[in-house]
């Protein structure tokens, strides 16, 4: 299991601008409220990490693994 400090770390490896998340039973969704309007495109899509072992992953890979239960939504 990975701390939240941890998966926003490498979040930002991937993905500059961060300024919200939420978190679920299984992962950590960051996002930049600036994206918000644009569908898909490279930049602008929110960066997942599993807590269980720190991996990234595409938002459609989080889905099919099973979001579990979202735990809370805060800024960044």
């Amino acid at each position: 299991m990975i701390s939240f400090e941890e998966a926003l770390e490498i979040a930002r490896q991937r993905k500059e601008k961060i300024d919200n998340c939420t978190e679920y039973e299984n992962a950590f969704v960051f996002g930049f409220s600036g994206d918000e309007g644009y569908v898909g495109g490279y930049g602008h899509t929110p960066v997942v990490i599993r807590k269980e072992d720190g991996r990234v992953l595409t938002m459609p890979e989080f889905i099919c693994d099973g979001i579990g239960k979202e735990i809370r939504s805060f800024d960044i």
